[in-house]
């Protein structure tokens, strides 16, 4: 996939089958490798390519009915040692509840935020919450479309919440709030349109951030 603004960097994908095993982009100096058991993902490292030096990794733990249940990222930035835990719990109304929990590599027992996902049929994000000391502090809103995603036919990340790579279909809008003090502080967001090809997958993309006085574009090629 290739972005328009400036030289345009291109983001690469490389599968094997239906596993994405590992992305990366031109002109960057860092790599994601994803670990499959099965169809699962059970890893997602965050390296340096040139030498080797692990920054983030994230582990997935996951149920007998193939459900994400608990993920911890380990953050190893600056010779850190922070790891933040969720766990996630499944409600029969189709929505997950999430905690979260800080530590290290040892133990993880310092309760975090709360949160709360809205999934739609196709087990995508429609909505989410998340909550610091009770109180709501950010809502996410999205929208999609009824196309195919480009990520549609990679294994493990249907299992997974947020981010391009999880989505059946293509994300049209997104719009996160945040409230500070019961009152609405700041609010981000972006909307995206789409052209596609014969089979219903993006070609293009433009994308326009609110606040942004011009859009960026992204072309998908497919091989």
């Amino acid at each position: 996939m290739a972005n328009s603004q400036g030289d345009p960097p291109t983001s690469n994908y490389v599968y094997k089958g239906n596993k994405l095993v590992k992305r990366f982009q031109s002109g960057s100096d860092s790599e994601v490798i994803n670990t499959y058991t099965g169809n699962l993902m059970v890893s997602t490292k965050f390296i340096t390519t040139d030498d080797g030096v692990l920054h983030q990794q994230e582990l997935y733990e996951y149920d007998n009915q193939r459900r994400v249940i608990v993920s911890r990222l380990y953050v190893h930035m600056n010779w850190e040692d922070r790891v933040i835990k969720t766990i996630y719990t499944y409600n029969p109304d189709n929505t997950v509840l999430c905690q979260r929990f800080t530590g290290n590599s040892v133990s993880q027992t310092t309760p975090g935020s709360r949160g709360k996902i809205w999934l739609n049929i196709n087990g995508q994000v429609l909505k989410s919450e998340d909550y610091v000391n009770g109180g709501l502090s950010s809502r996410v809103v999205n929208t999609y479309d009824d196309k195919n995603s480009a990520f549609k036919n990679a294994v493990g990340f249907d299992k997974l919440y947020g981010g391009e790579n999880t989505m059946t279909h293509n994300l049209l809008t997104s719009t996160t709030t945040y409230w500070s003090n019961e009152i609405v502080s700041q609010v981000d967001g972006f909307s995206n349109t789409f052209t596609y090809n014969e089979e219903g997958y993006p070609i293009t993309r433009e994308s326009l951030t609110i606040g942004a006085s011009s859009p960026s574009f992204s072309q998908y090629f497919y091989e």
